[in-house]
């Protein structure tokens, strides 16, 4: 058990670190004027334009992203799993 909760700790702040990097090199860190007034098209090429490293911090982002989903999902896998095991002794 030790063993499993250190894994998901690494691997969850990991994800974490992945999200936080990616969504600052896809942010625009320059002030922009009216941005609420710009359609959602040009919005995406004025990120790209600006942004750090847009397509690298898409990938970063949504490995974070699914590296999350899939500590959740061990997570409760586990969980229910001791439950059944549990339960049936």
């Amino acid at each position: 058990m030790k063993i499993f909760t250190r894994r998901w700790c690494i691997t969850s702040v990991l994800a974490v670190l992945f999200m936080i990097t990616g969504y600052f090199l896809r942010a625009i860190l320059i002030p922009v004027q009216d941005i609420e007034v710009m359609k959602k098209t040009e919005l995406v090429e004025l990120q790209k334009e600006m942004a750090i490293n847009y397509p690298l911090g898409t990938f970063l982002f949504y490995i974070g992203v699914f590296m999350e989903v899939l500590c959740l999902l061990e997570v409760i896998a586990r969980v229910v799993w001791r439950a059944f095991s549990t339960s049936a002794n």
